[in-house]
């Protein structure tokens, strides 16, 4: 089975994403959901920033999540980066 994980954020939850993409467990899919942990709002628009000024792989991600991305088929994200060492070291991605 392939597996799509969906990353919220403060501004879209977790259950938002999973809601959204239920369609596509018709299509094969275990949707599997996390979240993009920043403290608050000012630190994710912080993370914002920082991608938009030195790239998606200028964020340091969790080590869980790192894993979840790596082993996933689809990713789906509001705000998380998926930067080219994600894309590169994954198989799975297409």
């Amino acid at each position: 089975m392939k597996t799509c994980l969906a990353i919220g954020d403060l501004f879209v939850p977790q259950a938002a994403m999973r809601q959204g993409l239920a369609p596509l467990e018709a299509q094969g899919y275990k949707i599997k959901t996390t979240t993009f942990d920043v403290r608050d709002y000012d630190a994710l628009q912080a993370s914002c920033l920082e991608i938009e000024k030195q790239g998606p792989d200028s964020i340091t991600l969790n080590a869980s999540l790192r894993k979840m991305m790596l082993d996933a088929d689809l990713i789906v994200v509001h705000f998380c980066p998926v930067g080219r060492s994600i894309i590169e070291a994954s198989s799975k991605l297409k």
